[in-house]
């Protein structure tokens, strides 16, 4: 998509009244009454927030709209700035510490050398300014919020020869400068720092109120780390313009500086405003249509969003109605096409837990992560008809808000709190839970063994029966194109290939599944190095050697993992549901583990020998005597004549069923309960024990 372009001529002015939107309403303490349940009429979302309770953090943001940007100081009243001719398109960041480490007149080097830094993994910043009539192109990175941590940035890059050779600057810039006028317009101020850049300094157009909160509008010179600089800047100003009176800026008051940001492209300039910690930066779009995020993967939010400092890092908040919001949670936790009585539950469940949480970031309500509830701007026409059925209906238990836990998919039966958290609750109890309808549709896979002795995955229809078998009997299949892709489980999305195969490969097939789903699921396989590597990773005290043997050897009512044992010892988890993080992020505790080096062989005399705990080798026998020490993968038939995959190394494959934490409503449940009949209020019941759903 082309991004629209924006206005060079002049885009700010001043407006009075703002009352509304600057003074949200926010929850307060929950009262004991029904008729008193808290809610507010606005709810503010954490896009990016560097916080105790949640990281996400981006150096800078980038804002579009089909119908021109509003930007102003926010303030608890008073006006606010918002563009003349509204820009469709801008760029802000905090105005903190940075490093500038190149100022070049050609582009195709500085635009070259900002990629390199961005590929080096450094916050980098391309801005265009004019220098003397002429244009120049200065690379810096930033920001930091102390002077401290970009002179460790700038020796990291001395550091790196590749990136050092190409700086033709190393010096610190900060928030500190001189103001060379303020004006009534903006007109004024412009022209000023024309005659400033003409002068050969570096002077930018500032935004900001003067002391009777009036609009102001002033040419700045100077982008200081300390004042050192600041003298420096002060004695070259001088020296060229003697006549100039210049004043040094209180940088605790709102602020924000212009640049002319070149990332984009030569021809291509954003306006960048760079605003300091102690402003609350306010964009919205001046025909109220949505708000587009490049950064979020180009998300479009109604509302508007408040852009400030917090834990030292941009903070971007989007803040909107509630039932606004929740029409974009339901359908992005649920989707389009699903029963009307699931996005009803859906709803309800949402605005209980949005409602309850409070200020939970303390500069916001939620986050737009499944950390909260997913929120990514989406809207379909059947979710907000549900949303507006429902509208200020919550869950209440007791004297308040009930903050209920939802998850994808119960795999037919819910959890027990215990099963989870380690704790009772007592408003959750395991029920069946019809969550099979995830499996519907899926493609059957292919459990293969190749000619090459691997094994792996491919979906059946990208096989076909070829009419011959094996000495064992098994049939032949062979691939009905080349380059098909041999997968380590059942899922094109998630899984690796681990081989590919062509038309006339010779394929023994082992097994027929369904496509990994959110009901029912297959992860590995994993080596013993593999799994002990993962384990390891989320382990305090790393396992003594690598994983031999690997068990569930306690469950939880409703068959969830409580205790797994590796090598015989119990591996101590915070809680149970942290299994799942701890065998690598399996959908959830509900599965079962496969050791494929695990078997018992009879031999004579009925003599046995279990692996992996025997050290003896395996041999093929032919005609009575050995004739080959076996391959790390072969086939094993049992007495009954089934067929498995074993190995000679011990190799793990989880088979599971659900996703999710599994406390609370199942989503894929609550639709197997709608499509039998149930409205959304026998829904929740279903799930929640002890809690009455009312509206304020």
């Amino acid at each position: 998509m082309t991004q629209p372009q924006p206005k060079r001529s002049k885009w700010l002015k001043w407006v009075v009244a703002f009352s509304i939107v600057c003074s949200p309403v926010l929850p307060g303490p929950v009262p004991a009454a029904k008729a008193s349940v808290a809610t507010t009429d606005t709810i503010r979302v954490a896009l990016y927030i560097e916080s105790p309770k949640y990281k996400l953090s981006v150096p800078a943001v980038t804002v579009t709209t089909d119908g021109g940007l509003s930007i102003g100081f926010r303030q608890a009243a008073g006006p606010t700035i918002v563009p003349d001719g509204a820009p469709s398109a801008l760029r802000a960041s905090l105005d903190q510490y940075g490093v500038l480490l190149m100022e070049t007149d050609q582009y195709t080097a500085a635009k070259a050398y900002y990629d390199k830094l961005v590929k080096a993994g450094y916050s980098s910043t391309l801005f265009a300014a004019a220098k003397q009539g002429k244009e120049v192109y200065q690379v810096g990175i930033g920001g930091y919020a102390d002077a401290a941590l970009a002179a460790a940035a700038r020796d990291k890059v001395k550091a790196d020869s590749s990136l050092a050779a190409s700086a033709s600057a190393q010096s610190l810039t900060g928030p500190l400068r001189w103001s060379a006028g303020t004006y009534s317009t903006e007109a004024e101020a412009s022209a000023r720092v024309t005659e400033l850049q003409q002068a050969g300094l570096p002077a930018v157009l500032a935004y900001h109120e003067d002391g009777a909160g009036n609009p102001a509008f002033s040419a700045w010179i100077g982008q200081e780390a300390d004042q050192t600089g600041m003298a420096a800047i002060q004695a070259q100003a001088l020296q060229v313009m003697p006549q100039l009176a210049l004043v040094q800026v209180d940088t605790s008051q709102p602020y924000a500086v212009k640049r002319d940001d070149r990332t984009q492209g030569m021809g291509e300039t954003l306006p960048h405003l760079q605003f300091n910690a102690g402003s609350k930066l306010w964009i919205s779009s001046s025909q109220q249509s949505r708000i587009k995020v490049t950064e979020k993967d180009n998300r479009s939010y109604r509302g508007s969003l408040e852009l400030s400092q917090y834990g030292g890092k941009l903070a971007v908040v989007n803040e909107l109605p509630l039932e606004h919001y929740l029409y974009s949670v339901v359908s992005t936790e649920m989707g389009q096409g699903w029963p009307m009585e699931a996005l009803k539950a859906q709803a309800v469940t949402a605005r209980s837990y949005a409602l309850e949480k409070g200020m939970k970031y303390e500069i916001a309500h939620v986050t737009d992560s499944t950390i909260d509830q997913a929120y990514n701007g989406v809207e379909f026409d059947d979710v907000i008809e549900a949303v507006n059925a429902t509208a200020g209906e919550v869950m209440v238990m007791g004297k308040g808000i009930f903050s209920p836990l939802f998850y994808s998919n119960g795999g037919g039966i819910t959890a027990e709190s215990e099963e989870v958290w380690g704790n009772p609750a007592p408003n959750y109890a395991s029920v069946n839970s019809p969550d099979s309808i995830a499996e519907k549709g899926k493609l059957t896979w292919y459990f293969v063994w190749l000619p090459n002795g691997k094994t792996g995955y491919i979906r059946s229809d990208l096989l076909k029966d070829t009419g011959s078998k094996n000495a064992a009997g098994m049939s032949y299949y062979e691939p009905t194109e080349n380059g098909v892709n041999v997968r380590s489980f059942p899922d094109t999305n998630r899984a690796s290939a681990v081989d590919k195969v062509n038309q006339g490969d010779r394929i023994v097939v082992l097994d027929e599944v369904i496509e990994s789903n959110a009901y029912s699921w297959i992860r590995g396989t994993y080596t013993s190095a593999e799994m002990t590597g993962i384990m390891n990773k989320q382990l305090a005290e790393p396992l003594a050697g690598p994983v031999r043997s690997l068990e569930v050897s306690k469950r939880g009512p409703s068959g969830r993992a409580l205790e797994i044992k590796a090598n015989g010892q119990a591996v101590r988890v915070q809680y149970p549901d942290a299994i799942r993080t701890l065998m690598g992020g399996l959908p959830s505790t509900l599965f079962e583990i496969e050791e494929t080096g695990r078997y018992t062989i009879l031999g004579a005399n009925d003599v046995s020998r279990t692996y992996p705990e025997s050290a003896l080798s395996l041999y093929a026998v032919q005609g009575g005597s050995p004739s080959a020490v076996l391959p790390n993968e072969f086939l094993v038939l049992n007495g009954a004549g089934d067929v498995r995959l074993a190995t000679k190394d011990q190799k793990f494959i989880f088979r599971g069923k659900g996703n999710g934490h599994g406390l609370g409503m199942s989503q894929w449940g609550a639709r197997g309960l709608a499509e039998q009949g149930y409205d959304y209020k026998k829904i929740l019941e279903h799930y929640y024990k002890g809690v009455t759903i009312t509206k304020d």
